[in-house]
């Protein structure tokens, strides 16, 4: 899959990959609709969490992307091209390689 494909045209584009790979592996999502504003194209605008592995575990790792300028397009784009490499194992009972 080449990285042409993880970027999208529009915000909607951008969320709905988001979603469906956050879907795709199983991630507990929670949706923070903004009801004082919407989108370009009059679409909902929203913070979307994505929470993966146990919701008691000891260690988190929290990955915030801001929604305004060219980082809208970039920053979805890099988490769902490394979205596939992810793992729910804790780092310090994992190999280095």
């Amino acid at each position: 899959m080449g990285i042409p494909h993880f970027f999208s045209a529009t915000y909607a584009e951008a969320r709905q990959k988001f979603l469906q790979a956050a879907r795709a592996a199983d991630a507990a999502i929670e949706a923070h609709v903004n009801p004082n504003a919407s989108g370009a194209e009059g679409e909902e605008l929203a913070t979307d969490v994505a929470r993966f592995g146990d919701k008691d575990a000891e260690a988190l790792l929290i990955v915030i992307s801001g929604t305004h300028g060219n980082e809208v397009f970039a920053a979805p784009a890099a988490r769902l091209a490394s979205s596939g490499r992810a793992s729910s194992t804790p780092a310090r009972n994992r190999s280095p390689c």
